[in-house]
């Protein structure tokens, strides 16, 4: 933003409109609530989190015995859905569970009583995001300007077919 800036005042420029400059999380959330219908709601961390710790809760664990380890491990729970929704989508699946034991076992009970939760209050977690806005982008034939993506030292297969979906 200062470069861009800077090149307008070396314009001449007093005053000009400030570009869109997003972080990814804001680009994905722009999308959402211009392409989405509205019928789902898109979740704050918090929110989340308190989704994430019902979840533990009910799961009747050892873990949510105590508040403070039921908080910490909702959070971990989180990180551990948005690592899979990003590298492992397919363990989406619950199908792609079967076999996981022990914590895995406890974490996959999780991640399904969580996504209950989430399709009974009509809500999306931000990890979903991505997964969700590239069908939204694809439905949408509107021309939509050129984007320039910066900071990425590599492209995930979910960020490249949003970047697609952008494209067409």
């Amino acid at each position: 933003r200062a470069a861009f800036d800077h090149a307008r005042r070396t314009e001449g420029l007093q005053a000009w409109a400030a570009p869109a400059i997003f972080s990814w999380s804001a680009f994905l959330h722009d999308i959402w609530e211009q392409h989405s219908d509205g019928s789902l709601l898109h979740l704050s961390q918090i929110q989340e989190r308190s989704l994430w710790d019902q979840v533990i809760s009910a799961s009747g664990h050892p873990v949510a015995l105590l508040e403070s380890s039921r908080r910490r491990i909702a959070d971990m729970a989180m990180h551990s859905h948005a690592l899979l929704c990003s590298y492992a989508p397919r363990y989406l699946n619950p199908r792609h569970r079967q076999g996981w034991d022990q914590d895995a076992a406890s974490f996959s009970a999780w991640l399904t009583a969580f996504d209950e939760l989430c399709t009974r209050n009509d809500a999306i977690s931000s990890a979903h995001l991505a997964h969700a806005c590239a069908p939204l982008l694809q439905s949408d034939a509107q021309t939509r300007p050129p984007l320039l993506v910066a900071g990425f030292d590599r492209l995930l297969p979910f960020h490249s077919a949003l970047l697609d979906a952008w494209r067409a």
